[in-house]
């Protein structure tokens, strides 16, 4: 009977230890970083394997921010030096990058980029976890 219970409070402190996480870390996740559900989980389930490098002063309010058609002056005030800026592509005409892979080693980071159109307004906001 003894066995039985101990079986028993082990399965359940198992299932403590790996629920507790995605049920404080996901709504975190959402809040805090502004993530979707998806992006939420990602970051908890890879959240040991996550190094991002950040960006002077970058903070996720003034992150969020930034809109469609804002120009590269609007955003610089906001947000300041980004960590890389991209070269043009046949999509872009640049990006800024505001977080970075810290050991440029395909690690998982928490990805924030501002992509601007050929006119250099802003077309998309990026914020995921790769």
């Amino acid at each position: 009977m003894r066995s039985k219970n101990v079986v028993k409070y082990c399965i359940l402190g198992i299932l403590l230890l790996t629920t507790i996480p995605f049920l404080f870390g996901i709504p975190f996740n959402v809040i805090h970083h502004q993530y979707d559900l998806k992006n939420a989980f990602l970051r908890v389930l890879l959240y040991p394997l996550v190094e991002t490098k950040w960006a002077l002063g970058f903070s996720e309010e003034k992150f969020s921010k930034i809109k469609p058609t804002m120009t590269k002056v609007e955003v610089f005030e906001i947000m300041g030096k980004p960590l890389f800026i991209g070269e043009p592509t046949s999509s872009y005409s640049s990006y800024w990058a505001y977080t970075w892979d810290k050991n440029d080693k395909d690690s998982a980071y928490d990805v924030r980029v501002v992509y601007f159109n050929i006119d250099s307004t802003v077309d998309q906001v990026e914020r995921s976890i790769r």
